[in-house]
């Protein structure tokens, strides 16, 4: 894992970074180069966030053909296509523990969904389709132009 975060998440990863030795590095700074390099050695790229207004990581994540595990809000909703990755159910706010436990169990339920898939046509399907999708602004440009287009029609009326 990379990143920063609340002081707590921080020791936690550590924590879990003393608990596995060899197996899983908890990097409490951010750098892009690493982050590059974690991306494309990265068989999957989870982001279970409750807001995301774009989807930066896991769009970088899926050039390099980490499939998306991903929470159903804002860009990461838009991301996720049939046959490129992984949706979770909406996480509800922050708030009572049965919320919380509810957030875990969905994501849980998704993990053992993923790890019995992993490996199979499935999976190399999903990654090569991850890797070919078209993430440019090309369509989305296009789109854009056209209802400024017809909006100009319609006002010069």
């Amino acid at each position: 894992m990379l990143g920063t975060g609340e002081s707590w998440i921080q020791a936690a990863l550590k924590g879990l970074e003393l608990s596995f030795q060899g197996q899983a590095v908890g990097v409490t700074a951010f750098s892009e180069e690493l982050a590059h390099w974690l991306l494309a050695a990265a068989d999957y790229v989870i982001v279970p966030s409750r807001f995301e207004p774009c989807g930066l990581v896991a769009q970088c994540g899926v050039r390099y053909g980490a499939v998306p595990l991903v929470a159903a809000v804002g860009g990461l909703k838009d991301l996720v296509q049939p046959g490129i990755g992984y949706t979770l159910r909406p996480l509800r706010p922050p708030g009572d523990a049965l919320s919380h436990r509810a957030d875990v169990d969905g994501l849980a339920e998704l993990l053992r969904r993923v790890e019995m898939e992993a490996g199979t046509y499935t999976h190399r399907s999903m990654q090569r389709n991850c890797m070919e999708a078209e993430l440019s602004w090309k369509k989305p440009a296009v789109e854009w132009e056209t209802v400024i287009a017809r909006l100009s029609k319609k006002h010069a009326s």
